[in-house]
């Protein structure tokens, strides 16, 4: 258990390389934790390895209602141009309804198809009840998908760039 726990604190302190030794004799000790394989995902899922895919399938095999398990393999999938694969991820983190549901760039590197599946789940999400952060770099699909969007700039929350006074779709006129 210590293992996991310190592999943990320096996945929290953005030390991944470090808390790979500690996980990896965690799955080794502990090859049932599902926690254990989950933070060596996430682990080898910041670092970039690909072998992330198969502990993140075995942290799911262990508990298949993780949504952050999902929500992991997802990315790992998208990352490797697996789109197929990766939106299925996403659609059964989001199948689990969760009250939270945390985001990064969610429809980067997607084709358009993908990404109004995507976008659909999530103002389905909200529509639910959960409360929705996703961190873009694009500020139409910020406001596309929120009622309220918070702008930082240089790590501080800074001015609005704009002010989201109707929802809805952002319409291009090209």
């Amino acid at each position: 258990r210590f293992s996991v726990m310190l592999g943990s604190a320096l996945i929290d302190q953005e030390l991944p390389d470090r808390a790979l030794p500690h996980l990896e004799r965690a799955v080794a000790l502990q090859p049932t934790n599902a926690s254990a394989w989950l933070l060596l995902g996430t682990a080898q899922r910041i670092l970039g390895q690909p072998r992330a895919v198969s502990s993140l399938r075995k942290s799911l095999a262990l508990d298949p209602t993780n949504a952050q398990g999902f929500s992991d393999l997802g990315q790992v999938l998208s990352s490797q141009g697996f789109h197929p694969e990766a939106l299925d991820a996403y659609r059964r983190a989001l199948a689990l309804e969760p009250e939270l549901v945390l985001l990064d760039e969610p429809v980067a590197n997607v084709d358009d198809a993908s990404r109004e599946q995507i976008e659909a789940a999530i103002f389905a999400l909200r529509e639910h009840g959960s409360t929705i952060i996703i961190a873009t770099h694009h500020i139409d699909q910020a406001y596309k998908f929120s009622a309220a969007v918070i702008r930082l700039e240089r790590g501080r929350i800074a001015p609005p760039a704009l002010q989201n006074i109707l929802e809805g779709k952002v319409i291009d006129d090209d």
